[in-house]
């Protein structure tokens, strides 16, 4: 059974945390989803968040299979955008809000009328004629009212959600006027966050030669820069944003320029040219801030020794600081504009010293303790072997003193040489009595196993005439008394209790 299909039997059986780890898992995983299995995904999600009646969390994750699509072909992008916002407007009927899920059924309506049957092969067909099927299941499902409404005003309202999708339908859409691209920026804000709503932007714009239909028109190409110069100026970005779209700003910049150069001619007064020039910096500023913060965290890992930073100290984890400050070397690498990759290389120089003389500690430390460890393994006495311990103490950080490894080595050494003093003893004990048996013949020596080691006449006369015909050795004899006294100890020991 494959996982969608074992999802779809948990659900059956009421297993509904199971089967949302099952779709998580294929959603989260490192290989990029197949479109067949994308909108199996996104149907089974459909399924699970209906039957518990979490559709908000139906939108959130029809909207992130949607943003899936981004490695697949255009048509088969349009394809699972349309089904997710059929997902989405089924969810948004649910909780009521009728005008939204309105907008993305003719949304849907929008992106499967540009989608001619010729055009698909069996499979394709057949899932996109599901899609349609869903779309009139939806569309039935929402009062008439709200269609007549819905269709008078095809820009988003104040509470809309708008997403990869609906911004891609938006964008297909001939000559849109700055005021739109504006209203359809400030919906994406409010609804995916600012840097989510860049980063919307940013995937459409690096597919989309010279802007699309906004960038055919100086005033709505104006609208999208400022917004994107506003974003960049007022909130924090990840890496993988920045990049993206310093590469968009590249392209629009150098390989399409004469469109570009165009588009700031036609109207001066839109300030396009000083909306570009101030994105740009944008961009730069935030590398900078980068660099400054990099800057700082190796400055004060600097001011460390090597065992500050392997051990940690004050709560900090100054090995996970590396790592982070590795990341954003290999990040920004990438990217980072001919200004600033001077001083980027210089860091970097700074960084590599850093992790050479801690890498330099570390391996002091290991080969230490690899010696330690021998050495304890080798231990020929408990004497040394106490020494051992105090050296370890002194000359291993706690995190390496406490490591299961070391303290295993200690007890099984421990028990070793335990074992060795007792067998030593238990040798030198039997020498003494094998002199002492070994010293006399005949009746002296019945009387020293009667009076001495407790054996009873009968035994001990016994005793000698085996030994004096050779029916027995010294060892023997030895082996033998030993046992009777053995065995008279713990009859005591036991009337006792």
């Amino acid at each position: 059974m494959d996982e969608l299909a074992q999802a779809r039997e948990e659900i059956r059986r009421g297993n509904h945390a199971s089967a949302k780890t099952i779709l998580d898992g294929i959603l989260e995983g490192p290989e990029k989803v197949t479109s067949h299995v994308l909108f199996d995904l996104t149907s089974i999600y459909e399924e699970l968040f209906s039957t518990t009646g979490r559709y908000e969390d139906l939108i959130r994750i029809a909207r992130r299979c949607a943003g899936k699509t981004r490695h697949l072909a255009e048509v088969d992008g349009q394809i699972h955008s349309a089904n997710a916002l059929i997902a989405i407007a089924g969810a948004e009927r649910a909780l009521g809000r009728t005008d939204d899920a309105e907008r993305s059924v003719r949304t849907a309506e929008r992106l499967l009328g540009r989608l001619p049957s010729e055009r698909f092969g069996a499979n394709s067909q057949e899932r996109v004629n599901r899609t349609r099927v869903g779309l009139k299941s939806v569309h039935r499902a929402i009062p008439k009212d709200a269609l007549s409404l819905s269709s008078k005003n095809p820009n988003p309202g104040a509470n809309s959600s708008v997403g990869p999708g609906e911004w891609r339908t938006f964008v297909s859409q001939k000559n849109p006027s700055g005021k739109d691209v504006k209203a359809w920026l400030a919906m994406m804000r409010r609804s995916a966050g600012p840097a989510e709503s860049l980063a919307i932007v940013v995937d459409w714009a690096s597919s989309t030669p010279r802007a699309g239909n906004i960038g055919a028109t100086a005033e709505s190409f104006a609208a999208l820069v400022e917004d994107l110069a506003c974003i960049t100026i007022a909130h924090p970005l990840p890496f993988d944003s920045q990049r993206k779209l310093f590469g968009v700003l590249h392209d629009w910049e150098q390989e399409q320029n004469s469109w570009l150069q165009r588009l700031i001619r036609v109207n001066p007064k839109l300030g396009l040219a000083e909306k570009l020039l101030r994105l740009r910096r944008a961009l730069e500023e935030k590398v900078q801030h980068a660099l400054n913060s990099m800057a700082k965290q190796l400055a004060a890992l600097e001011s460390l020794d090597s065992g500050e930073i392997l051990d940690g100290g004050s709560g900090q984890d100054y090995q996970a600081m590396l790592l982070r400050l590795e990341s954003q070397f290999g990040e920004l690498s990438i990217f980072v504009p001919s200004p600033s990759s001077t001083r980027l290389n210089l860091l970097r120089s700074q960084f590599t010293s850093i992790v050479a003389v801690t890498d330099r500690e570390l391996r002091r430390r290991n080969e230490l303790y690899a010696k330690l460890l021998e050495a304890i393994a080798q231990a020929s006495n408990r004497s040394d072997l106490a020494n051992l311990k105090i050296a370890a103490k002194q000359q291993l950080p706690v995190m390496m003193w406490t490591r299961p490894e070391l303290q295993q080595a200690l007890c099984t050494a421990d028990d070793r040489l335990l074992l060795a003093e007792l067998d030593a003893l238990e040798n030198q004990e039997r020498e003494v009595h094998r002199t002492k048996l070994n010293s006399v013949r005949g009746v002296h020596l019945a009387n020293l196993l009667f009076r001495e080691y407790g054996v009873d006449l009968p035994i001990a006369r016994k005793l000698v005439l085996d030994r004096n015909e050779g029916h027995i050795d010294l060892d023997g004899l030895l082996d033998r008394v030993l046992e009777i006294t053995r065995q008279k100890r713990a009859s005591q020991q036991t009337g006792a209790k």
